[in-house]
């Protein structure tokens, strides 16, 4: 019995920790720490759109989303003081996972290429692809399939916690 409880524990704790994976994001080494983001472009490209469950978003609505959400995550932490810079997201698919993922503990994600310029056109952060899952937990096995949140609070929460890690890239703890 003992053996059996330590494996729940490790499948948990994988479980756990999938839920929160992201693909970081690498700054420039010389680029400025204070930031003003001054503005932020979110594009679609031929891969935006919902991939996985069913939701009703087109891709203009799906990049008028993602803007709100970053650019909120955004000036939250921006300095007005700072080096003013420009946010470039082109958006690729939203993959919302179905309950037999989450039974895996499989996090929904958003994949993006992104760039920081200065105004000047410095880079801040190269362009990269960046992959971030849905903020919130993530279990695996049968408790995964039944704490699987709405179609909607998972997109929600997915777009959220893409511009949480995109804030994080752009605004790294000092």
């Amino acid at each position: 019995m003992l053996h059996a409880s330590r494996i729940f524990g490790m499948t948990l704790a994988a479980g756990l920790l999938a839920g929160c994976a992201t693909v970081e994001a690498t700054r420039v080494a010389s680029a400025p720490t204070a930031l003003n983001v001054v503005s932020v472009n979110v594009s679609a490209t031929a891969e935006t759109g919902i991939v996985g469950r069913q939701f009703a978003r087109s891709p203009e609505e799906i990049v008028s989303d993602v803007e709100a959400a970053v650019a909120t995550a955004l000036l939250e932490r921006s300095d007005a003081a700072g080096t003013p810079v420009e946010v470039d997201i082109a958006l690729g698919p939203v993959d919302l996972t179905n309950i037999a993922e989450r039974a895996l503990a499989q996090a929904s994600s958003v994949t993006a290429i992104v760039s920081v310029t200065t105004v000047d056109g410095a880079a801040v952060l190269p362009s990269q692809e960046i992959v971030s899952s849905a903020r919130g937990l993530r279990l695996p096995g049968v408790a995964g399939a039944i704490s699987t949140p709405t179609v909607a609070q998972d997109y929600s929460n997915t777009i959220t916690g893409f511009a949480v890690t995109l804030g994080n890239a752009i605004f790294p703890e000092v």
